[in-house]
């Protein structure tokens, strides 16, 4: 009589450790990747941000630099000054003066457009994007932007206003 003797055959688990092997090598690949992608989507949309916030504000400016059409300031108070947290851009229609407001509020850039003799309620504006702060200042006839992005990230533009002689008022 033959003595057989039960065992694990090597032959037939070796398909499956090379299976698992295989499969754990497939997963890591798809989280690497997915983790990678995550990454450039979330990079590619902060570039996004920062490009729009600054290009709507040069837009902005530049459509309103025409002389003594703006001003820096508060926008409580609606003076000019030096530097301030708001641009005021005046123009009259029919008559009648208005203000086009730009500031940060509540952690978003807000646009405000009112008339020149109504009170500035800050969360009546339109929001355009979130942002962490926002400042303006001049210099002659340079006007610098401080902007700070919702990433934290800080941006400065300057901006050589062409419409006037001396510099902002």
């Amino acid at each position: 009589m033959k003595n057989k003797t039960k065992g694990i055959d090597v032959s037939s688990v070796a398909p499956f450790f090379l299976f698992a092997i295989f499969a754990i090598c497939v997963v890591s690949v798809l989280f690497t990747g997915a983790g990678l992608y995550r990454q450039q989507i979330q990079r590619d949309q902060n570039g996004y941000n920062e490009r729009t916030v600054s290009q709507y504000i040069t837009t902005r400016i530049r459509q309103g630099d025409k002389l003594n059409s703006f001003f820096i300031g508060d926008l409580q108070s609606k003076t000019p000054a030096e530097s301030g947290n708001t641009f005021f851009y005046r123009e009259s229609i029919n008559g009648v003066d208005y203000y086009t407001c730009i500031y940060c509020c509540e952690g978003y850039l807000y646009e405000l457009f009112t008339a020149a003799d109504a009170e500035l309620d800050p969360s009546a504006g339109e929001r355009i994007a979130k942002l962490q702060s926002l400042s303006f200042s001049a210099d002659g006839r340079i006007l610098n932007v401080s902007i700070v992005h919702e990433n934290g990230l800080d941006q400065r533009l300057s901006l050589c206003l062409r419409s006037l002689q001396e510099g902002l008022k």
